[in-house]
């Protein structure tokens, strides 16, 4: 039965999938996600009115995926790169394959949370907008006390 169920998301999100995500949709719940990423663990939010759910991804440059959902509707996505692994030269590899992938950045966003002894620095380019997804490259510092505590480099995706 979960065969049929998989067999018959995945074909009816083939014209439809999220950018890079084909067997999901903007909207789809955590239980129905569950079914493509059998493994995921909910997580603490720090964003209120939001359920974050997490894979820990080993077998490649991504450390993790991690999906957003508000009224149990999928809103975001995000994929941790692992610092462990990626160098410079990797960062820069990485932006130019989705330069090519997506066109120049359209945008440049600066990026500031303040959450109280914790800080969020960064920015975040944006890419032209796909039929169904905006995407984003991100390098966020984590600062607390001044202090930069730690450092990512995230691809975000959100709805169009």
């Amino acid at each position: 039965m979960k065969k049929l169920i998989l067999c018959f998301f995945a074909l009816g999100s083939l014209a439809f999938g999220i950018t890079d995500f084909p067997a999901l949709k903007w909207g789809m719940d955590p239980k129905t996600v569950e079914i493509f990423y059998p493994h995921l663990k909910k997580e603490i939010s720090i964003y209120p009115g939001t359920e974050e759910y997490s894979q820990n991804d080993s077998d490649s440059q991504i450390s993790k995926k991690v999906f957003y959902f508000q009224n149990d509707k999928l809103v975001k996505i995000d994929l941790f790169y692992d610092k462990t692994e990626v160098t410079s030269k990797d960062v820069k590899n990485i932006f130019n394959n989705l330069r090519s992938k997506f066109g120049n950045t359209s945008k440049k966003e600066p990026i500031y949370e303040d959450l109280g002894s914790v800080k969020l620095t960064g920015n975040k380019l944006i890419f032209p907008p796909t039929p169904d997804a905006l995407v984003a490259f991100k390098g966020v510092d984590t600062n607390q006390k001044g202090k930069l505590i730690d450092s990512n480099l995230i691809l975000e995706y959100t709805p169009r």
